[in-house]
């Protein structure tokens, strides 16, 4: 039950680095190429919106847990949060802001809020095997 604990400096050039850390550790877990993918690209979502949203130049923290055959995806910051429910639905020709919509639309989202710092969290479960 190794888990997967990365911090990075609030930077988007650093999602390159992040994606191949995340591939690496989910080739040794035997998911279908479709779930891996959605795994990658919910973390860079929260990852890029953790950028965009914090305050101060500390890291950032990915942290990736299999439990149970469900995959918790984290990523926390520095920074004031939000609440998910208060975000309005993409429109059509929307090109920025669909993150947390398609993470929600690929797993359980939760946001906790504590001492100044934000943690993201989607729950993806049922992985197939390959």
């Amino acid at each position: 039950m190794d888990d997967f604990v990365v911090k990075l400096p609030p930077n988007d050039m650093h999602g390159f680095v992040l994606r191949n850390h995340i591939r690496l550790w989910l080739a040794d877990r035997q998911f279908s190429e479709e779930f891996c993918g959605d795994v990658l690209l919910v973390a860079s979502e929260l990852f890029s919106n953790a950028v965009q949203a914090i305050d101060d130049e500390s890291d950032i923290e990915i942290h990736l847990m299999l439990r149970s055959g469900i995959v918790n995806i984290a990523v926390s910051n520095h920074g004031e949060g939000f609440d998910p429910g208060s975000l309005l639905p993409p429109t059509p020709n929307q090109l920025r802001g669909r993150g947390i919509e398609l993470s929600r639309s690929l797993g359980a989202l939760m946001v906790e809020q504590a001492n100044h710092r934000t943690t993201v969290q989607v729950a993806m479960n049922q992985p197939k095997l390959r």
